[in-house]
């Protein structure tokens, strides 16, 4: 079994010239959703635009992310562009690799959500965020997860961020669009960020049958694992990790929790698991491709390793 990898090389060599100031021009373009940054952008190109021969984004190097093909110049200041140049794509078998017992210990206990406001789309009132109280202990006292949403993030029912059993955290995305997600560890007493070690593993990735796929992007992980059947397609960059799904999925195949020996090896193949050492936040993107509609894809993670314990 493969999995297919695009190499990106070392920026700003993707680009003839780097990024530049100026929209594309010379061709159509397709916007695919937001970008943390502009690796992001162009790990979404990569995967969703392989004909494409440019890339489009805001000048703050996040934001509505545009694929360019047949782009032979640029216009205006009001947004950078890149053109590209040829990637490599490589086959490689995954090597299996047991991780250390401290990764599959330094677990995230997620049984008490105490405010879900993520973006302030409810269902709760207050705070704009999500919260798991007391989720790790470390010598200072307890540890709460924060979670934030970057502004322009959209979810079409707040009950898609009701997880669906304890345990589990879940977020809606409004589909064709992407989210990205500020993930905190903040003392419970004082809400400073904490330093710590954990895991987060995210599950049932996969497509519905109009063709659109989720996409899972996560950066700062030391360790990331996916099965050695994985369906789940990776593209490496720089700043972080694109995996994005290549099976269609249905209500009868989604997992009922967050643990490993209740998951099908096909429930397994479309899960990831990252590993964070001495961090205090991490940033996680969540989305999915296509055009934006007016119903949402639901992402469920876990504090735990899946892949791997």
């Amino acid at each position: 079994t493969t999995t297919t990898t695009t190499t990106e090389g070392t920026y700003p060599d993707l680009c003839d010239g780097g990024w530049q100031l100026g929209d594309g021009t010379g061709g159509s373009e397709k916007n695919i959703g937001s970008a943390a940054s502009r690796r992001h952008c162009l790990a979404m190109v990569a995967q969703q635009c392989p004909d494409a021969n440019g890339a489009t984004l805001p000048p703050s190097g996040s934001g509505s992310c545009y694929c360019e093909f047949g782009m032979t110049g640029r216009s205006g200041t009001g947004w950078q562009s890149c053109a590209l140049l040829p990637t490599t794509t490589t086959t490689t078998i995954p090597p299996a690799v047991t991780p250390p017992l401290q990764h599959c210990e330094a677990s995230l206990s997620l049984s008490n959500l105490m405010q879900n406001n993520l973006g302030g789309v409810g269902p709760d009132s207050g705070a704009e965020e999500m919260r798991f109280s007391k989720v790790l202990e470390v010598d200072s006292g307890p540890v709460d997860l924060k979670i934030v949403a970057d502004p322009g993030y959209q979810n079409v029912r707040a009950g898609s961020n009701v997880p669906r059993s304890t345990s589990l955290g879940q977020i809606g995305v409004r589909m064709g669009t992407t989210g990205t997600f500020t993930f905190s560890l903040v003392s419970a007493e004082t809400d400073v960020p904490v330093l710590a070690n954990f895991s987060l593993s995210f599950w049932d990735i996969d497509g519905t049958g109009g063709g659109e796929m989720e996409t899972v992007y996560i950066a700062g992980f030391t360790e990331v694992y996916v099965t050695n059947t994985t369906e789940l397609l990776r593209t490496d960059s720089a700043e972080g990790t694109l995996f994005s799904a290549t099976g269609q999925g249905t209500s009868e195949d989604n997992p009922t929790s967050g643990d490993r020996a209740s998951m099908t090896q096909e429930q397994l193949d479309r899960s990831v698991t990252a590993k964070f050492e001495g961090v205090k936040e991490v940033k996680i993107s969540l989305g999915s491709t296509g055009e934006p509609k007016k119903s949402g894809r639901v992402f469920s993670f876990t504090g735990s390793g899946i892949v791997v314990c």
